[in-house]
């Protein structure tokens, strides 16, 4: 089964990160079929937005596959890099996150134009703790998203954010429960579609 799931459900596309059992820990391979993804719906007239989610229940996305950076630290820059502006996606992005949301899955979610949360949801950027860093975009967008002092906070390894608190700071756009993250999602994305 792919790693990333692609799916065109109307004038929505549905890309669905699909590793897990390792919290859709993302791999060189995951990166090249998200990047296909986000070309496939930005070629396509019939889609006007787009929903990206994470399956299985414990994460959105846990970040890049330490295993794989192990086995290849070539790849860091490339998965920590990637996002929808690394892509060229221009369509309207919501994503439904649940579970983990962590360095690269945290940036991913900040690529989104809406970030639609389970009260479960958590961000942050860990990579610290390992001694990794992503691109000059993986430091600044949470600088541009965040207070200053939340987004250092997250930056310098401090514990992820909650969804509630991730609310207040304007970071997601909606706390929903597990059972209407989907719908939630979908109408975000309906709205971006349609204006």
């Amino acid at each position: 089964m792919s790693s990333v799931l692609y799916r065109r459900d109307g004038q929505l596309a549905r890309i669905t990160l699909n590793r897990p059992a390792a919290m859709n820990a993302l791999t060189a391979e995951m990166g090249e079929r998200l990047r296909e993804a986000w070309r496939e719906a930005e070629r396509d007239p019939g889609v006007a937005a787009v929903v990206v989610a994470g399956a299985g229940e414990r994460a959105f996305c846990a970040g890049v596959d330490l295993g794989e950076l192990e086995r290849d630290p070539a790849e860091q820059r490339d998965l920590t890099g990637f996002g929808a502006a690394k892509t060229g996606l221009a369509k309207p992005l919501v994503a439904a996150v649940h579970g983990h949301a962590l360095g690269a899955g945290c940036k991913l979610a900040m690529c989104a134009d809406a970030i639609v949360a389970s009260p479960d949801a958590r961000f942050g950027y860990p990579e610290a703790r390992v001694g990794l860093l992503g691109d000059a975009d993986f430091v600044h967008r949470p600088l541009r998203q965040l207070p200053r002092r939340e987004a250092l906070a997250r930056l310098l390894g401090g514990p992820p954010l909650g969804a509630d608190r991730a609310l207040q700071l304007g970071l997601v756009t909606e706390v929903v429960e597990p059972d209407e993250l989907v719908a939630a999602a979908d109408r975000w994305a309906s709205w971006f579609a349609a204006a």
